[in-house]
Order: C-alpha cells, then structure tokens, then sequence
C-alpha cells in the first residue's frame, strides 16, 4: 500500500502509443531485410527513431493535451529502458548512469534527425542513420531506412491529432 505512493500512474493512452511505437520498432524486416542489428542497441535505435518520428509530428502542436500526453509517452518509454536495464542485469547503483547515457544518446540522435528531416535531406539521413545504426554510412539498410524515416514523417503528418488523443498511431510499411 505504502509503495503506490511511489507509483505514478500513466494515462492508458500514453501506455497504448507508447506500445504501438515498440511494436513498429520491432517488425522482423527492420532485422531481416534492412540489417538493423538484432541486439540490445539496435532495438534501443529503433524505438528511438520511432519516439522521435512521434515526437517530431507533434513538436509544433498547440494542442496542450497533446503536448501532455507526449510528454508521458516519452516519459512512459524511458521507464520501459529504466526496466530492460535492471532486467538485463545491471546493479541499482549504475542505473542512474546508464539512463542518463540513454537520454544523451537518445536526444543527440534527435538533434542529429531533426533537421535532416525538416529539409528532406535522405542522404543525409542514410549517412546519419548508417553510422548511428549500422557504424557505416554506406550501409545499404541506412538507405532504404531513410526512405522509411521520410515516409514515416509523411504518414504521421497526415494523421489528425485527435487520433493520437485516442491512443492510434500507425506507421507505414517499410519498402525493402
């Protein structure tokens, strides 16, 4: 009982976007076709990609429940790698340092995406993402994952903002 103060309580709808953005993150083609790397790190780069793309669509919204709800999916994702942290082994004590290299990590990606995306720059995007995700810009998935990142961007812009209020979210199919 004591504990549950301790608790916080995540809207339902944060929990069900934040679900559908590590189910996206974790279609096989990612893996299979494209050569993501099927570890820790290349799971933990692809539900960031997939964090920023739901970030990115909404950064600009007025919408102050939007806002808040965003918000608490990207709160709602960094406890989820708080707990694949302490369920992959690591002490208590080096958590805090772990998490906070995640976030660093995690927001140098965005600063990196961010504008290469707003200027629909995709080979700028394959390079970035190649030597993010693939430590090769000349990777071959790098392209065809920045097709994916610029057709993600244009699917979500296309979504209306009371769909991400009732916790739907979708993203396009990867073309491999």
């Amino acid at each position: 009982m004591i504990l549950s103060i301790f608790r916080q309580k995540r809207p339902p709808i944060a929990e069900k976007l934040h679900a559908s953005l590590v189910e996206a993150s974790r279609r096989p083609v990612f893996y299979a076709s494209l050569g993501v790397p099927d570890t820790v790190e290349g799971r933990f780069e692809m539900i960031s990609l997939h964090m920023f793309l739901y970030m990115n669509r909404v950064r600009t919204t007025q919408n102050q429940p939007l806002r808040e709800l965003t918000q608490e999916v990207l709160d709602w994702g960094f406890l989820e790698f708080d707990r694949a942290i302490r369920d992959l082994g690591v002490s208590d004590t080096r958590v805090p340092k772990k998490m906070k290299k995640l976030a660093a990590h995690f927001y140098g990606r965005v600063q990196a995406l961010e504008p290469l995306l707003t200027a629909n720059d995709v080979g700028g995007l394959s390079a970035t993402l190649g030597r993010i995700i693939f430590s090769d810009e000349t990777a071959p998935g790098a392209i065809q994952l920045a097709a994916y990142t610029v057709s993600a961007r244009d699917h979500l812009d296309a979504l209306a903002e009371d769909s991400f209020l009732q916790g739907m979210i979708s993203f396009p199919e990867p073309i491999v």
